[in-house]
């Protein structure tokens, strides 16, 4: 392709078709009808485009082509066609090369001046606004300045698209050839007084804006309190931003009239012009007047805008208005969830965040009530994937709110009842939400425990008929409610016998058994294997309790078993008859017993077999001090848990802690400071220098270098490496450690995997003894760890010698720039366990004797954070199970698993890692290979 198509056609045509011969061009120009020139024009322009120039080609076009249709009086021609070969006539005339080697005008283009002139006369409006849209593309000003005056003439057409085209060319010609139209701006200026045409007047505004920018400011000034501005149209409002933008840089004492001109733009109706004013009047002033019309200008937009990209656009922009100024958003939190009805899933997910920071004291109830009748909505709907994240998007929110604010808890708990009855995530976070609430506000309890007893056979999630199974047998507090959670165990198990004969056929054979169901992470940390028969589903149609048992879901069994042992506990805590304390015992007793018998005909695991054994001792010494640890211990962790929860949330979201200054409290200046003064105050610039020149910081720079040559090397390089989010910069110190005047000198990079070159590296001449840096920046395009080769090439400056290339040391982008510690709750994390199909196991292998001190190791070699509560990491135990949570500067999560116990020959375990993708399980779990012995 020409350099003359690079630099001034913005036109890019694809020709794969055989080329015609110049002789068959110029017979279809000659002698061929309108249709055949008008294929004949678009072959050259396909050819010129593809790097053939058919400069001799134009005097044929200027005889045959160029006069077709032109004329001066009010008959139009009868061709249809000929219209559309103007048009094609006039790209040609754009992409061909116009001037010479010497950048002079070719001559033959001389003759096409006198046919452009006819036709910005001419009286047809197309091809007069045709032939002005050419002219504002062109560079030639032997060209532009004879058809000057004929532009000019046309700004008095009577046609829009005369005018507005012809306002453009004439601001082009302004521009590469002043003097040929020394007034037209004052003729602009007249114009857009009494222009009508919207998109005429805002070609003229914008025509003021690029040569006189000062009339284009008293122009605005001169309209700033007329209806002329709300009036103007959406495109003339889009360039009145424009300018402010600049204006706001160049001219900042302004700031105050410029902020009057963008809340008037702000009643607009179109949304276009609505964004750009609400996004600059945030980068004008911090006014809580003015952030309040952006943040309301914004969530209006949200609502009422229907494009999916154009939502997450203003979503993020409400993000960093909430970064900057929360309390802006505070007042605006109902309209800002009003945009969760009818939104995509994405969307919903990202306004319930931007939201959750937001609910106070006063908008909490209505908050509340909204999500509470979206949430029962949802519920009517269809169960798709879709409405059942959205139901646990909403559950979350509500339970983060209603733990900052307890007062809310009674409206929305009775609601939340109804969906422990899912077979769905939705639910068992309903049942979690229930347990930490009524943990929290007792008087909770009563109406929980009666409701949760009439529903539990309704259950169909076996998760969450475990969590019911702590609740009814945790809070149960008095002989009624007992009495009533024992009938409701036992009717969901009904009939007894659990164990019959005729169920040999669908016992487990543990020839045939497989771990199909995977591994679950309790949430200390350790595995259960849930078992179940080859070639048969993991979840069976009936989803009742009892068939849950029977079916061999022991763990399930052993839950109950404890809640039996703690009922028991509570009846014998009552002072009531010594027979109605037996009968709750000898019930439960009964239950367990059928428990186990059925243990016997399936396969039963070790751990569920031992703990139905232990529950059924204690159920014959009913005093034993062992079942405290069933009731008042189990239940003081969980307290304990919440609190440290609470805390650990609290030191995630720490509020920023405002500097008040007194306004009579003097200004202090360190220039005008004594020396030796001895106020603190003034040793700032002091505290700077001795930071510069810390030990530590420069240890921490030198290791950040890596020396890409030998010291021996005629140019010695050496590099450092900063990663910012998704971009990479390279500088490279190059030293000339010869004689001799290095040219050309540059770097050539080539990148592999996820890394990418944005651009070549600039190319020096370095004098003997200097140095040079050179920079080179990388994007990245997922979290894996990366390489970068290179050479250094450079010529000496004596003649005769050849290119000299230096091969560089690889360069290797560690995986740990791009990871982030993070939290999560352990029901998110067993999700997200469950969920990620990579997993890496690595065998621990270590010097260390402490087990905590293992784990710091691994927590700081991942950059991970340890999800694991203090206290259940405390104390002197022989085993430790741990769970790690980060992510990806590309939001990527990744979780990982420590499993280890002290024997006599040192620490030995696991450490799984598991991600979504295999790059980043792979290089985490590389780097605690490699450096777990160090």
């Amino acid at each position: 392709m020409s350099s003359a198509v690079e630099t001034q056609c913005p036109l890019l045509v694809s020709y794969d078709k055989q080329s015609p011969t110049q002789k068959e061009l110029r017979e279809k120009i000659e002698k061929g009808d309108t249709a055949t020139k008008i294929e004949a024009v678009k072959d050259m322009i396909a050819l010129t485009l593809n790097g053939e120039p058919q400069t001799k080609m134009i005097m044929p076009v200027i005889r045959f082509i160029q006069p077709a249709g032109s004329t001066t009086s009010t008959k139009v021609s009868s061709d249809p066609l000929i219209h559309t070969l103007k048009k094609i006539v006039l790209y040609f005339w754009e992409v061909m090369d116009k001037v010479d080697s010497k950048g002079n005008l070719l001559p033959e283009l001389i003759l096409v001046v006198d046919s452009l002139r006819r036709d910005l006369s001419h009286p047809n409006e197309f091809v007069r606004g045709a032939t002005l849209r050419f002219l504002c593309r062109l560079k030639e000003k032997e060209i532009l300045e004879p058809l000057a005056p004929t532009v000019l003439e046309c700004l008095a057409h009577a046609h829009g698209y005369v005018r507005k085209n012809a306002v453009l060319a004439i601001l082009n010609i302004y521009k590469r050839v002043p003097e040929a139209l020394p007034d037209s701006h004052e003729v602009i200026e007249t114009l857009l007084e009494s222009e009508t045409d919207i998109t005429a007047k805002r070609n003229c505004f914008l025509m003021l804006f690029h040569c006189v920018p000062d009339r284009a400011v008293e122009y605005l000034r001169s309209i700033m309190d007329t209806p002329a501005l709300g009036q103007g149209g959406d495109v003339f409002q889009l360039a009145v931003v424009e300018l402010l933008k600049q204006l706001m840089q160049t001219n900042p004492e302004d700031k105050s009239q410029y902020i009057k001109v963008i809340f008037t733009l702000l009643q607009s109706q179109s949304e276009a012009v609505l964004f750009p004013c609400a996004t600059t009047l945030l980068a004008l002033t911090s006014s809580p007047t003015a952030i309040k019309a952006s943040a309301t200008t914004l969530v209006n937009l949200l609502n009422k805008s229907s494009d999916h990209n154009v939502k997450i656009v203003i979503v993020g922009k409400l993000e960093d208005i909430k970064k900057r100024f929360p309390e802006a958003l505070s007042q605006l939190t109902m309209d800002l969830l009003r945009c969760l009805v009818g939104s995509e899933i994405e969307i919903q997910k990202r306004v319930l965040t931007l939201a959750s920071g937001l609910v106070t004291q006063k908008n909490v109830e209505k908050v509340i009530t909204f999500l509470k009748k979206e949430l029962v909505e949802s519920s009517a709907t269809t169960t798709s994937t879709h409405d059942e994240e959205y139901r646990k998007g909403l559950i979350k929110f509500i339970h983060q709110s209603t733990v900052k604010h307890n007062s809310v808890a009674p409206m929305i708990v009775p609601i939340l009842m109804d969906f422990v009855l899912e077979n769905s995530n939705a639910a068992v976070d309903a049942m979690l939400f229930v347990r930490e609430t009524i943990q929290r506000q007792p008087d909770l309890r009563e109406d929980v425990v009666s409701k949760l007893a009439l529903s539990f056979d309704s259950i169909t999630s076996v998760r969450v008929f475990r969590l019911a199974l702590w609740i009814l047998g945790t809070h149960s507090a008095s002989y009624e409610e007992v009495m009533n959670v024992l009938r409701a165990f036992k009717t969901a198990l009904e009939p007894f016998p659990l164990w019959l004969p005729e169920q040999v056929d669908d016992a487990v054979d543990p020839d045939t058994a497989t771990a199909g169901g995977g591994a679950t992470v309790r949430e200390d940390g350790t595995y259960v294997m849930s078992v179940i028969p080859e070639g048969k589903p993991a979840k069976t149609e009936n989803t009742s309790f009892r068939s849950i048992v029977t079916n061999g879901d022991f763990f399930l069994a052993s839950v109950l078993a404890s809640s039996l042992v703690k009922l028991v506990c509570t009846a014998y805590s009552f002072n009531m008859k010594q027979s109605a304390k037996e009968h709750v015992r000898d019930e439960a007793k009964m239950i367990i017993t059928e428990l186990i018998n059925l243990g016997i005909h399936k396969e039963i695991s070790f751990d569920a077999h031992e703990r139905l054994q232990l529950c059924k001792k204690l159920l014959s010494k009913p005093t034993h001090p062992m079942m405290k640890t069933f009731t008042e211990t189990s239940l003081k962790g969980f307290s304990e848990m919440l609190k440290e929860e609470d805390l650990t949330g609290q030191e995630e979201v720490a509020p920023v802690e405002k500097k008040f200054i007194a306004v009579d409290q003097p200004l202090l200046f360190s220039q005008f400071a004594k020396r030796g003064a001895g106020d603190p105050q003034y040793l700032d610039m002091e505290d700077v220098t001795v930071a510069a020149n810390n030990e530590v910081l420069q240890k921490d720079a030198i290791k950040n270098v890596m020396q890409l040559t030998g010291l021996s090397d005629p140019v010695y390089v050496e590099a450092t490496v900063q990663v910012h989010r998704f971009d990479i910069l390279l500088e490279m110190l190059v030293v000339n450690k010869t004689q001799d005047t290095l040219q050309n000198l540059t770097a050539e990079l080539v990148t592999v995997e996820n890394l990418k070159l944005c651009e070549r590296p600039q190319t020096y001449t370095v004098a003997p003894g200097e140095e040079v840096t050179i920079k080179a920046n990388m994007k990245v395009s997922s979290t894996e760890a990366g390489d970068i080769f290179g050479n250094i090439v450079y010529d000496y400056s004596r003649p005769g010698s050849d290119q000299a290339v230096i091969v560089l040391n690889d360069l290797h982008i560690d995986i740990i720039d791009y990871i982030h510690p993070a939290s999560c709750n352990s029901n998110q994390f067993r999700n997200m366990w469950q969920d990620f199909e990579w997993e890496n196991p690595l065998t621990v292998q270590t010097e260390l004797k402490s087990l905590k001190e293992y784990l710091d190791r691994i927590v700081k070699l991942t950059n991970m954070r340890c999800q694991s509560s203090s206290t259940s990491l405390a104390g002197d135990a022989d085993f430790l199970s741990a769970n790690l949570y980060a992510k990806s500067s590309f939001g990527e999560p990744v979780v990982a698993n420590i499993s280890i116990s002290t024997t006599p020959t040192g620490i030995e375990g696991y450490v799984r890692v598991r991600s979504r993708s295999q790059g980043i399980a792979l290089a985490l779990g590389n780097k605690v290979v490699k450096h777990q012995k160090a």
